[in-house]
């Protein structure tokens, strides 16, 4: 199987590659397909996941452990800028 992609998404998989964070292309894009394919096919475990943040930040809330909006805000963008495979 051949896949194509764009000049931009090329430039970036070699630079992943050249960091370090990846053997070669083929690795880049395998691990990408398998991210997506466990988001796919696992909805109820990412449901699950998130209800049991939502538990904790509600019993950290209910202790004082709170933060002000802009500090949750920015946490949440890094959390969500993060590789899934950090979150997951």
């Amino acid at each position: 199987m051949e896949v194509s992609v764009s000049p931009e998404m090329e430039r970036w998989i070699a630079a992943v590659v050249r960091a370090g964070h990846y053997e070669d292309a083929d690795e880049v894009v395998f691990q990408a397909l398998l991210q997506l394919k466990e988001r796919e096919e696992d909805p109820v475990a990412r449901l699950d996941a998130l209800r049991r943040a939502v538990r904790k930040g509600a019993e950290q809330a209910d202790r004082g452990e709170l933060v002000d909006g802009e500090e949750a805000f920015s946490r949440v963008l890094g959390w969500i800028a993060e590789p899934q495979e950090k979150t997951a």
